[in-house]
């Protein structure tokens, strides 16, 4: 390789735009017609072959024999198999960090979660993002500065690669949140290079498809048919407890669940300034629906006797009643658990057969309309707040259908309200029970 080809006085006479070598990778970039010159350091990458360049100051600040001698140790670093980018941007980042400068993984994060949930006043969304990904970077990378995070980091340090493969679900959203956190940085200047949490072009080779590791199971529903032996059950329990509260706001909340066909959040967070019980309907503000995002506005839920009986119930406790307290609150206050509502079906209720998950009820109610053959599909879906039709039947679609959803879930109602035949009938067991009291 032949090097120092230029002189010092053909350097500084350049006036022809573009790049002339010296040798040893080491070349003058001549811009403006010799106004603008800079030293460049140029070479292929080892593997892929793709070049690389890095300036070296301009010639005005570096002589012909200090621009060499920066050649000369980018030299030695690539025989070290270093990358002499990689280098400078590192001793930077050491010198940011000396100076407490440089961004570290926590205050990247507070922004981005600042940013990704101000929109989201969703208690379970907040609490979910919390778990699966703001608690675990924070914890263990959270010190790091972000500039020394990379994929193995990503991978290994912070577990995605084990979570992808047992938990693939808390893995995709760990995932997408690191990629648009990175992306955050990359455009805010806090993270120089390619996004290291990236799928496309990048995870995707290293990380097995989803599709190959995860197969989809939808939550346990009842049989409708099954529904008013499970309300018999449900409505016929007490807490047997040291306790001793009665038919509690946790079965309330179940049996509330079941006859609207709402959500968990929206039946949990549900305030007494809610519910108009002059018109009967249950005003649900967007925060608390899953689809409150696409109009922001409250969603009219139709209460129905049976609806109203739960409510009404619900009056009779020794509860905050003032409008922005919770209809169906925690013991401990707050709103109860969404754990927790599984956790009585299984534990409390001692439900065996057949397996059912709350969120199931939605799909029971779903069976059971389509089993009628009388309620439109637009009917059932806005009672389950799904979405309908294209973003424009979105836009103009405003018609709640309040009256016809009512008839609808009144007839829910008097489904769920067949008591079991041929052994126990509860209404003659708590009336035994009464009898026997007086007596």
């Amino acid at each position: 390789m032949v090097i120092h080809k230029l002189s010092w006085s053909k350097v500084q006479s350049l006036t022809k735009n573009g790049m002339f070598g010296d040798g040893g990778n080491l070349w003058v970039s001549v811009t403006n017609n010799g106004a603008g010159k800079s030293w460049i350091f140029r070479w292929k990458e080892r593997g892929t072959g793709r070049e690389r360049v890095m300036g070296l100051g301009s010639v005005h600040t570096y002589d012909l024999k200090e621009a060499r001698e920066k050649a000369r140790e980018c030299r030695k670093l690539l025989d070290d198999g270093k990358d002499p980018l990689e280098e400078r941007e590192g001793a930077r980042l050491d010198r940011d960090i000396a100076r407490g400068l440089a961004k570290t993984v926590n205050d990247v994060l507070v922004e981005y979660s600042d940013r990704k949930m101000i929109a989201r006043k969703k208690e379970n969304l907040r609490k979910q993002f919390d778990y699966c990904f703001r608690n675990p970077v924070r914890d263990k990378i959270g010190d790091m500065p972000i500039q020394k995070v990379d994929t193995n980091t990503i991978l290994k340090t912070l577990g995605l690669e084990k979570l992808w493969i047992e938990q693939l679900p808390t893995g995709e959203r760990l995932q997408s949140n690191l990629q648009h956190m990175f992306n955050l940085a990359i455009h805010r200047g806090y993270y120089r290079g390619k996004n290291p949490a990236q799928w496309k072009g990048h995870l995707e080779f290293i990380l097995p498809a989803p599709k190959d590791i995860h197969t989809v199971t939808h939550r346990a529903s009842l049989p409708y048919t099954d529904i008013g032996r499970f309300m018999a059950t449900l409505r016929a329990w007490e807490d047997k407890s040291f306790r001793r509260q009665g038919h509690t706001a946790m079965a309330l909340l179940v049996e509330f669940i079941v006859l609207t066909g709402v959500r968990m959040s929206e039946a949990r967070l549900a305030t007494w300034e809610q519910f108009d019980l002059q018109t009967m309907i249950w005003n649900v503000p967007p925060e608390n629906l899953k689809t409150g995002h696409l109009n922001g506005k409250v969603r009219p839920v139709p209460i129905t006797k049976p609806m109203l009986d739960v409510i009404k119930q619900m009056q009779k406790k020794d509860i905050d009643q003032s409008p922005n307290a919770l209809v169906f609150p925690s013991p401990h206050g707050g709103p109860l658990d969404q754990s927790s509502c599984s956790q009585f079906l299984r534990n409390t209720l001692k439900w065996k057969s057949p397996k059912i998950d709350v969120h199931g009820f939605r799909s029971t109610l779903v069976d059971w309309c389509r089993a009628q053959k009388i309620y439109p599909e637009h009917l059932i879906k806005r009672q389950l707040d799904h979405v309908i039709g294209n973003k424009v039947d979105q836009a103009y679609g405003h018609d709640q259908h309040l009256e016809q959803r009512r008839a609808m879930m009144e007839e829910w109602g008097k489904w769920c309200a067949p008591k079991p035949t041929g052994t126990d009938n509860v209404a003659q067991i708590n009336e035994a029970r009464k009898r026997r009291r007086a007596s």
